[in-house]
This record gives C-alpha cells, sequence and structure tokens, in this order.
C-alpha cells in the first residue's frame, strides 16, 4: 500500500541506541511471499552504521555491510535462477536480480538514484527468503557500555505492482 501498488522501492531507516553487553549484530534481511508462485520481495542500497549518539557530523564508521547493493556476483536475468549471493548467507531462493526489461524492474522504478546493477529478490518458488550478516562490533564495546552508540539501519525495500509480497530489516543486538 505504501507503494501505491507500483512496482518500486522505499527507503525506510530506523535507529537504536545499542544496548549494553552488543559485541555482534545479526542483520537480516526478510523476504516474505504473499500470494503468487514468486517471492517479489525487493530491496536495495542496504546499511548499518554505527554513530555516536547525539550524531556527530560524521559517522564514526561507514556501512559495515558487505555487499550491500546485491553487486557482487552475477545476478539473475530472469528471477528464475538462484544466484550465490557474496557476503550473505542465504536460506529459501534468497538470489539478485539484473535490473532490466528481462527481469521486469527497471533501474527508473521508483527507488534509489545510484541503484547499481543488481537488487536483492526474494526469489521463486518460496513463500520465505532470508540473507543474514553476522557483525563483530567487539572492538567498539567500551564505547558500546558507556550508551554512547548507536546503531541506524537503512535500505531501499518494496515489492511488484498490487502483491503483499515484502520485505523487512530486522536487527538482533
Amino acid at each position: 500500500a505504501d507503494r501505491t501498488n507500483i512496482t518500486g522501492r522505499l527507503y525506510r531507516q530506523a535507529r537504536a541506541r545499542l544496548p549494553a553487553g552488543t559485541r555482534h549484530i545479526l542483520y537480516e534481511l526478510d523476504m516474505t511471499r504473499m500470494f503468487g508462485g514468486y517471492n517479489d520481495g525487493i530491496a536495495d542500497n542496504l546499511s548499518l552504521v554505527i554513530s555516536n549518539s547525539p550524531p556527530l557530523p560524521v559517522p564514526l564508521d561507514t556501512n559495515l555491510l558487505v555487499n550491500p547493493g546485491g553487486e557482487l556476483g552475477p545476478g539473475s536475468l530472469s528471477g528464475n535462477d538462484v544466484e550465490p549471493v557474496p557476503g550473505w548467507a542465504t536460506s529459501g531462493d534468497f538470489t539478485v536480480g539484473i535490473y532490466g526489461p528481462a527481469s521486469g524492474l527497471l533501474t527508473n522504478s521508483p527507488g534509489p538514484a545510484n541503484c547499481g546493477t543488481n537488487y536483492f529478490m526474494g526469489g521463486p518458488l518460496n513463500s520465505l527468503s532470508a540473507a543474514t550478516q553476522d557483525l563483530d562490533i567487539y572492538a567498539r564495546g567500551a564505547d558500546i557500555d558507556a550508551g554512547g552508540l548507536a546503531c541506524n539501519l537503512g535500505g531501499w525495500l518494496g515489492g511488484w505492482n498490487a502483491w503483499d509480497d515484502n520485505a523487512r530489516l530486522p536487527a538482533y543486538f
């Protein structure tokens, strides 16, 4: 409904103070099929940044995710082929698609201006697929325990047309 039933992605972000004792963040991208034969949840340009709280003019760290836009690896032209996703542990038919007419998602569909070549997608023939990264932030432990660091999560999330298939980004501390 947020997409007004058109194919594309919307930017979503959240910020949370890191709880004392946090040494790992499990970052997860979930795609859920609600209807039809394909899991049409899509995402691109994901981020997880650790920063001072309140924020400084310059963040402490850059994006901690490996392959945050799915640009590494071949990508699927049609969306029917499940390709490996470097940097991510995947389940279901989670894969990356290549923007273009064959995939049905064009770079000018609503979404990021710098979308690159690939995007994350739920994949064929599964109702739930996921990709995770376990991020080690042990080196920032003293700052976290002092209550001075926050986690900024963001990404372009969406799906196809009026399908209710969706993407979401939970993080576990």
